[in-house]
């Protein structure tokens, strides 16, 4: 009897399967799964064009191209959007609420930004949704030459770093589409 039993579940999982869907295009199974799986398909020559910022597509996989090179250092780095001051002097006010809301407003408009390029039909540099920053470094040695993208040598300001990111990411179920302006819209 348990084998029998054993036998049904087997079929039924074969059938739940849809051969048509692979794995990594289902978004039901874990990321990892789907990575995974992605992976295992690709040709060697395929996975070597996903090294670099602007990966290539793979239309066989309907794997989109993408660049992963967006800048928000302190704003999107795209012409349209809002500029803050560099992150030293953010950090220099001690005001946790108001760098948790400049965050915010670059998520948002980092997000429209990257809706209006697929909409357009592209993936182009600052278009993506990985961006280089915060700057999670400690300034110690002026010789550096960088400072100003980091919060300072206080301790005490990395947690800043932690909230920024944070905010940086907003749930990543609220939909949003790029609107007539250069800020995101809410769907409803």
């Amino acid at each position: 009897m348990s084998v029998a039993i054993a036998a049904w579940l087997a079929a039924g999982c074969l059938f739940a399967q849809n051969p048509e869907r692979p794995a990594y295009r289902n978004p039901a199974l874990p990321p990892q799964q789907r990575a995974e799986d992605l992976v295992h398909r690709m040709t060697v020559e395929e996975k070597v064009t996903q090294l670099v910022n602007q990966s290539w597509a793979v239309p066989r996989l309907n794997v989109p191209d993408y660049d992963w090179w967006s800048e928000s250092l302190h704003g999107v780095a795209r012409n349209g959007t809002t500029e803050f001051p560099e992150p030293v002097g953010l950090a220099a006010t001690f005001d946790t609420d108001a760098i948790h809301r400049m965050a915010v407003v670059i998520g948002t408009e980092g997000r429209a930004s990257h809706v209006r390029g697929m909409r357009d039909g592209h993936s182009d540099i600052f278009e993506g949704l990985d961006f280089w920053a915060p700057n999670i470094n400690i300034f110690r040695d002026p010789r550096w030459g960088r400072g100003q993208e980091t919060y300072g040598e206080d301790p005490s300001c990395k947690a800043t770093t932690r909230n920024t990111i944070a905010s940086f990411q907003l749930p990543s179920t609220t939909p949003y589409t790029a609107g007539p302006s250069r800020h995101a819209t809410r769907l409803t």
